[in-house]
């Protein structure tokens, strides 16, 4: 990664973090004390998440979440991951290349007018096996086409697809 990328991230997550910071402040100073703790609540909540994001050991993957809400407009990523260690080091270009062709078909299938929501969960099933499961959140006119092209992705691994009442959940693994 280029200095260039790593300063303009670095400031769009500071951007982001004093925004968050100047609502609270704005809560604060009305004498919202509810608010106020909602939003520290949340921002804790956030950071921690980002902290178990670091502790993955898949540095392409974690550049990929961590740039993805502000390299796409209508797609808004939300992520979990159950586990503080994870070691997917062998696994990173190809996670990433997979949700790449993922966040392809949904631009292709999608409207740009209108806001999708991607939900990644990591669970670690065993020293040996990851699974993650994506909720993809939004009004898709060709689900079904959608699933297909979702399921096509990676011969080698196999994603599991199927239509949920206002989107789609796939589900991929890893095991080794």
């Amino acid at each position: 990664m280029k200095g260039q990328t790593v300063v303009q991230l670095l400031q769009s997550y500071q951007h982001d973090l004093m925004n968050e910071l100047q609502i609270i402040h704005g809560y604060s100073s009305m004498d919202k004390m509810d608010r106020v703790n909602d939003k520290i609540n949340a921002l804790i909540t956030s950071l921690e998440c980002e902290r178990n994001l670091l502790s993955i050991h898949a540095p392409a993957f974690i550049l990929w979440v961590i740039q993805f809400n502000h390299l796409h407009e209508n797609i808004r990523l939300e992520y979990s991951i159950n586990s503080i260690y994870i070691n997917l080091i062998d696994k990173d270009e190809e996670i990433v290349r997979q949700f790449n062709q993922m966040v392809e078909q949904i631009k292709l299938f999608g409207d740009n007018t209108k806001i999708y929501e991607l939900n990644i969960e990591i669970d670690v099933k065993s020293a040996s096996h990851i699974s993650f499961t994506c909720s993809i959140q939004g009004q898709f006119d060709e689900r079904a086409e959608l699933i297909e092209e979702l399921k096509g992705i990676d011969k080698n691994t196999p994603l599991h697809s199927k239509q949920t009442s206002n989107g789609v959940i796939c589900e991929f693994s890893y095991a080794w």
